[in-house]
């Protein structure tokens, strides 16, 4: 695919390669190799992918063991969930399109923490258009290729021991115009077909019966 681009982030920003750090795209595979990993390769990092058809992305995390910031981060207390970034509170996009959702949450380090998605209300039905991420404090949402029926109320709660707390955001994905989606559609068209047809006989068979008269 010419038109197929692919790009690398890190916490949000485009990724610097050299000579550690590199990425390849090759038969449709694409990698991110980083050699003699330090501390500051910690971080998100999030592989996305555009073409004339619309976007992809896949998030992962990168921890490095530290023993020192082991004890620091243990020593820290641990207080109920709170956003302390909010998601999109509304996002608009066209169909093929993907969807993004991004919000920061304290406490970083809590095993108890559940987190959970929900789509007007609902739980988020898993998938493969959806991709859930949380790590670090983030959480992360992607609704990839979204169609007009993906338009809803995405919510994030966030739970412990100790309390709970949720961000939300809405999609408004429109229609292209001049795609087809609707599953009446393929009737009306068959319906319209069928009645073209009928109609080209009826030409073809009165076409036919005037050329015998005048023959006669």
């Amino acid at each position: 695919d010419p038109s197929l681009k692919v790009e690398w982030m890190k916490d949000g920003k485009v990724l610097e390669t050299g000579s550690r750090i590199k990425t390849s795209l090759d038969f449709g595979l694409v990698k991110l190799d980083i050699d003699s990993i330090r501390s500051s390769d910690v971080g998100i990092y999030t592989c996305k992918a555009v073409n004339l058809n619309g976007e992809a992305t896949s998030t992962t995390s990168i921890k490095v063991q530290d023993e020192r910031a082991a004890g620091q981060d243990g020593a820290k207390e641990i207080g109920p969930p709170k956003f302390v970034t909010q998601v999109a509170s509304k996002v608009e996009i066209s169909e093929g399109q993907s969807a993004h959702f991004e919000a920061r949450l304290t406490p970083t380090e809590d095993p108890n923490l559940k987190v959970e998605w929900f789509k007007n209300g609902e739980p988020l039905p898993s998938g493969h258009r959806f991709r859930t991420f949380h790590d670090f404090g983030i959480v992360i949402l992607d609704v990839l290729y979204c169609y007009a029926e993906d338009s809803a109320t995405y919510e994030c709660r966030a739970s412990n021991k100790l309390g709970s707390d949720s961000t939300k955001g809405t999609v408004s994905c429109s229609e292209k115009s001049g795609l087809i989606l609707t599953p009446q559609v393929p009737g009306e068209m068959r319906e319209q077909t069928l009645q073209q047809i009928e109609q080209l006989e009826s030409h073809k068979m009165k076409a036919s019966m005037e050329g015998s008269s005048v023959s006669s």
